[in-house]
């Protein structure tokens, strides 16, 4: 019966009892692939939906402009059998900008998930009761081709020259962390450029630029990894 629920599909999630979409949920375990996926897209754009309460298991969700409707497809597919709805389509008006649609879905809520909740998320020291993401302490380890090319995906751009991670929700000392980690995994250089100013705490912020002397390096690393709907972000 374990292998049987492994193995099933969304629509018969959807009709299990409660008891039995318990006893699925305990039947899943994270494959390589799933767990490169998720940190690679975690220091990018995914997120780590705070527990209600603290014996509430964390669920991560994935979301991105319309445009980039393939890319979450296929982070989908990789993610299915931890997920109970499809993605769907978010109408967002205001903030300063033009209304926009954006394509997002989550996990189920589950203990796999905590101790990326944990590596990822701390306090903000600046906000009660708020965290912030930071760069995790374990990167050295983590960071495979495979986990860089989703950080890339979803967080780089090509420059003239080099490229870019939009790295500026980081404190400058945890992206000195992450250029020292690119240089000793991948034997890539990194600078570390000033961007705008950041409008809460009104002080600089940061990204993450691979030299030029590096782009080919990078372009190679990555680009076995690269999604066909992404390679405009490369240099070819």
């Amino acid at each position: 019966m374990m292998k049987d629920l492994i193995n099933v599909s969304e629509q018969s999630q959807k009709t299990m009892s409660r008891s039995e979409l318990d006893l699925y949920k305990k039947s899943l375990v994270l494959n390589d692939i799933q767990r490169e996926c998720i940190i690679g897209t975690l220091l990018g754009d995914a997120s780590i939906m705070k527990p209600l309460k603290n014996h509430y298991n964390p669920n991560i969700k994935w979301e991105q402009g319309i445009q980039n409707r393939q890319y979450i497809d296929h982070i989908y597919e990789i993610m299915h059998p931890w997920v109970g709805s499809p993605p769907v389509i978010r109408n967002i008006q205001g903030g300063g900008v033009l209304d926009r649609q954006s394509v997002w879905f989550k996990t189920y809520q589950h203990p796999s998930f905590r101790f990326y909740n944990q590596e990822f998320y701390m306090q903000d020291s600046d906000l009660e009761n708020r965290r912030r993401k930071r760069i995790p302490r374990l990167l050295h380890r983590w960071l495979t081709p495979r986990v860089l090319a989703y950080w890339f995906m979803d967080d780089g751009n090509l420059t003239p020259h080099g490229y870019v991670i939009n790295t500026q929700c980081y404190p400058l000392h945890e992206q000195k962390l992450a250029a020292h980690v690119l240089g000793m995994n991948f034997g890539l250089e990194i600078s570390i450029w000033k961007d705008r100013i950041n409008s809460r705490s009104k002080s600089p912020s940061y990204k993450l630029y691979i030299n030029a002397s590096s782009r080919q390096s990078f372009t190679d690393i990555i680009s076995p990894y690269i999604l066909e709907c992404m390679s405009y972000k490369l240099h070819l």
